[in-house]
């Protein structure tokens, strides 16, 4: 004979499984989504980080080459000055 209430027990129990997960995925997938959000920003604060060190390290670039042209020049009318 087939007992219907095991089976219907059995069958609860397995919707109950599987409810169970489902409510298990979609929180895990809901972490996951934060932590990409949060990735996505540490890497646009990164980048950002980054261009500004870059601007500033070409700003430096351009006031050394600046200063070594003003040290040519000074030494040129240095010379200039001793040879008059």
């Amino acid at each position: 004979l087939f007992d219907t209430s095991t089976a219907t027990q059995s069958l609860t129990a397995n919707e109950e499984n599987i409810k169970r997960r489902i409510r298990e995925l979609l929180e895990e997938r809901s972490e996951l989504q934060r932590n990409k959000k949060m990735d996505e920003q540490r890497n646009n604060s990164l980048r950002e980080q980054l261009e500004r060190a870059n601007r500033e390290a070409h700003t430096a670039e351009i006031e050394r080459a600046a200063l070594h042209r003003r040290e040519k020049l000074h030494l040129v009318f240095v010379d200039k000055v001793r040879r008059a």
